[in-house]
């Protein structure tokens, strides 16, 4: 198979199957060429995590690396609701601050 009937079989499996709206969006956009997404993982929120910890040895851990998933997600919908501002390395630090930070530690 060619990539042309990997996308007619998607279209078609989307089409008559009973899938949530939320992963047909995905495979929607997954196919088509007008849209390019731009990657953030819970590994990048385990970087910085790490990066930051660095600087704070004598109070490490920081965060609950249990709430990257959820902070990774809200931090995507955030981005999603206003197209002025990029998502940055700082963005990341602030979701892994707000949302992530284990009670009673400082971290700047």
């Amino acid at each position: 198979m060619n990539d042309l009937m990997y996308i007619d079989l998607i279209k078609s499996l989307v089409k008559q199957h009973d899938m949530s709206p939320e992963l047909k969006a995905k495979l929607g956009y997954a196919i088509d060429d007008n849209w390019q997404a731009i990657w953030w993982s819970v590994e990048d929120f385990e970087h910085r995590a790490t990066c930051i910890e660095i600087d704070y040895p004598e109070t490490a851990p920081l965060f609950d690396r249990e709430k990257f998933k959820e902070a990774l997600e809200c931090m995507c919908i955030d981005a999603g609701e206003d197209c002025d501002y990029g998502t940055t390395w700082d963005t990341v630090d602030t979701y892994l601050k707000d949302m992530c930070r284990l009670e009673g530690v400082s971290c700047g």
